[in-house]
């Protein structure tokens, strides 16, 4: 049984006469009676009484109409909903993202985005870079952020082409306790914490992050000294905060822990990029719109980090 012979029978039982339902379906009218006749077969159940003078629906007539009512809805809304999906206004967009990517990138996209597409679900997966590129590779991911090496235009992955897009340099500033010394500085040379405990997020799953700052103290000539680690940014602050150490972190943290810790402008200047990274083959128009907004975005937090703040006031 095919969707076409219920539709054949539907307009039957809608016309209750051969001939006009043969004009509405826009078949000859015999095809259409050898087909009812083939359904009633393989229901092993007449549909029809039929007479010379009119057609009547039988009760299993009557029944088997709701059914295929029924039935024919939901094909065509699937249909309906296909086609949406294939023009990018329905479905579903599985994005990566590591903590500090969240807090000045995501927010205006994703209200833009669901402005421009609301049928589109958004679903957000906090990873590492290293943990994104595998579920990117493996399909679970439409598209991450991460925070591969500048300068990458692309990255092959077991195979897969992954393309890369810079989305933002995040400067990296220098978290001190309220009370240490260096808090009273405007700005902190690296040398200056040479001998000071650190606060560092693991170099697994942060490989990049980790290797970036511990790259930075050795150009100071010194390597850091980690008395705790933590996977999380939030909780690395914690600890910063509580006086257990100093740590490196990105910039747009501050506006969420200004007052519960010191942060400061790194004196030799140093930056954390920020990338999004999709499949090349990924080619679903609701991961284009979101790669177009990210890309409009991108250009504005750049134009924004050109004429960014001096330091505000060092507190006496």
């Amino acid at each position: 049984m095919e969707l076409r012979h219920l539709r054949y029978f539907v307009a039957v039982a809608e016309e209750l006469h051969f001939g006009r339902a043969a004009q509405r379906l826009q078949i000859a009218q015999p095809p259409l009676s050898q087909q009812i006749r083939k359904l009633e077969q393989e229901l092993r159940t007449r549909l029809f009484n039929r007479t010379k003078r009119k057609v009547d629906l039988t009760s299993g007539g009557r029944l088997f109409l709701e059914r295929a009512r029924v039935i024919l809805e939901s094909a065509d809304r699937a249909m309906t909903e296909m086609q949406r999906v294939a023009s990018g206004e329905l479905g579903q967009l599985r994005i990566g993202f590591m903590s500090s990517a969240m807090l000045d990138i995501f927010p205006p996209v994703l209200r833009s985005f669901a402005r421009t597409l609301p049928e589109i679900e958004v679903q957000l997966l906090q990873r590492s870079s290293q943990e994104q590129l595998g579920m990117l590779v493996d399909g679970t991911l439409d598209a991450g952020f991460c925070d591969l090496a500048a300068g990458t235009a692309e990255s092959r992955v077991n195979g897969v082409v992954i393309d890369v897009m810079p989305v933002t340099h995040e400067r990296l500033v220098v978290a001190v306790p309220l009370d240490h010394p260096l808090a009273r500085r405007r700005t902190i040379a690296l040398r200056d914490l040479a001998n000071e405990p650190w606060i560092m997020l693991p170099r697994q799953p942060r490989t990049g992050f980790y290797d970036q700052v511990v790259g930075l103290c050795q150009l100071a000539g010194f390597s850091p000294r980690i008395v705790r680690e933590s996977e999380q940014l939030p909780t690395v602050l914690t600890l910063v905060a509580a006086g257990f150490g100093v740590a490196l972190v990105p910039e747009c943290l501050l506006r969420v822990w200004e007052g519960e810790a010191a942060f400061r402008p790194l004196a030799e200047g140093a930056h954390t990029n920020v990338t999004m990274c999709w499949r090349r083959d990924n080619r679903t128009p609701a991961l284009s719109s979101l790669v177009e907004a990210m890309r409009e975005r991108s250009q504005a937090m750049q134009a924004r980090l050109r004429r960014s703040a001096k330091p505000g006031p060092v507190p006496q």
